[in-house]
């Protein structure tokens, strides 16, 4: 898709669109780069720069990894998408 998302922007991803590919495209510019979805799930990302992993289904997520990588991830969907955030 190769949509750029920034901050503060908005994006045009056509008439018809997931949110599922939203938020992949989300996922991928995720501070710190190396991110990378999974070959075989498509709904699995790994940030090898980081050390976070992320799963989700429709609009729903986990993330796992060092405290500080999940608070940092969070806020960077935090600037996309509302969130409801919950605990371990």
């Amino acid at each position: 898709m190769g949509v750029d998302i920034q901050e503060g922007t908005s994006c045009d991803l056509g008439p018809t669109f997931s949110i599922s590919e939203l938020f992949h495209e989300v996922l991928v510019n995720a501070p710190g780069g190396g991110v990378s979805a999974g070959v075989i799930e498509p709904c699995a990302f790994y940030s090898s720069s980081r050390g976070w992993r992320c799963t989700h289904h429709i609009d729903d997520g986990r993330i796992t990894g060092p405290w500080q990588a999940q608070q940092e991830l969070i806020g960077h969907l935090a600037k996309h998408f509302v969130l409801k955030v919950s605990g371990p």
